[in-house]
């Protein structure tokens, strides 16, 4: 005999897993999105502060330099 009340729990059972690994899926997505975008911004600070650090080191170059030929 068949005993549809077993089938139908199972059913709602995976039903229910199904909605908790969807939300789940979301909540990651979001999680992925709000990730890239900071290592975007890191990236783009990273370059700046290249930049920031290669100029200090001309500058101190410079310092010296000047302090040489005084």
């Amino acid at each position: 005999m068949i005993n549809f009340n077993v089938i139908n729990n199972n059913i709602n059972n995976v039903n229910a897993k199904t909605e908790v690994n969807a939300k789940a899926i979301t909540d990651n997505s979001k999680r992925i999105d709000a990730n890239s975008a900071r290592i975007s911004n890191n990236e783009k600070a990273i370059n700046e502060l290249k930049g920031h650090v290669g100029t200090q080191i001309t500058n101190i170059e410079n310092t010296i330099t000047n302090k040489i030929n005084e």
